[in-house]
């Protein structure tokens, strides 16, 4: 359950659960089965329905497994990502 006030997060956690990342396919980049299994629990937590929700230090933590010359997200973009996630897990643990 969304705090009465943040019902703006469930647009939010629309865009996470939407959100789309380059491949780097020459270069190193992020397991594509890690990143998106984490960002699930991501919109979970931001939609209040994780029974495992992630918290802010664990966003800004969180290490992925680094693939080269395999499928893989830029890492550079899932790290933008998960500083904005972050930031937005932050407001809703002050709010509960």
């Amino acid at each position: 359950m969304i705090p009465e006030g943040l019902e703006w997060l469930a647009a939010e956690a629309d865009r996470v659960e939407q959100a789309r990342f380059g491949s780097a396919r020459l270069g190193a980049g992020y397991r594509e089965d890690e990143v998106d299994a984490f960002l699930d629990r991501v919109v979970g937590a931001l939609r209040g329905e994780s029974a495992d929700p992630v918290t802010p230090s664990e966003a800004r933590s969180v290490r992925f497994t680094t693939v080269v010359l395999r499928p893989g997200y830029v890492i550079a973009e899932v790290e933008q990502m998960l500083d904005k996630v972050a930031d937005l897990l932050e407001l809703l643990e002050e709010h509960q």
